[in-house]
């Protein structure tokens, strides 16, 4: 900002302050708390004529990293007799750059994901063994969309066991 005529001052205030600081030079440093928040300038004239329409400039300040939970799926029969195994992963905040490839799988397998809102159903499709599935997400995977970093995932049960039938044998008799 600048003024348009001789013996222009600028005043500011955040979030609707009701008292307005005279502003000195072109920076300043506040120090304030997350969320939204609004800056208000205003030009005052030599006779001391305040702007009526203060220029305003909108932000928000987010440093606070999405958090996220992993539990088996309500409808999730344990132990698993078959395939898909259904986790439930539920972020904090809305996030970006989720990928099959960001999660740990306790045993080698293949993912396959869906998204419902901030809810991801992450399916297990196929696996290499029986046994415990645990799934999990590292923090620093993906990113809100401020660009924080998540956590790593916490859970109350993200083990399933899988078990799967073991195969039939017949023996026929040939006659």
């Amino acid at each position: 900002y600048g003024p348009t005529e001789a013996g222009i001052h600028f005043e500011r205030r955040i979030d609707g302050s009701p008292t307005w600081s005279t502003v000195s030079g072109n920076s300043e440093t506040l120090t304030l708390a997350e969320g939204t928040h609004v800056l208000e300038v205003r030009a005052i004239d030599a006779a001391g004529n305040a702007d009526l329409t203060p220029a305003t400039f909108a932000w928000t300040i987010d440093t606070t990293s999405p958090t996220v939970t992993i539990n088996q799926a309500s409808s999730q029969p344990d132990p698993a007799g078959s395939l898909p195994i259904a986790f439930l992963v539920t972020f904090s905040e809305p996030v970006a750059g989720l990928d099959a490839e960001d999660f740990t799988l306790s045993s080698s397998g293949q993912i396959a994901i869906t998204q419902t809102g901030s809810l991801y159903k992450v399916e297990i499709v196929s696996l290499a063994s029986s046994g415990q599935v645990i799934l999990s997400l590292a923090a620093g995977k993906v990113t809100d969309l401020a660009g924080n970093p998540n956590v790593a995932s916490t859970s109350t049960d993200n083990v399933v066991v899988y078990s799967p039938a073991p195969p039939e044998t017949t023996i026929e008799a040939v006659e």
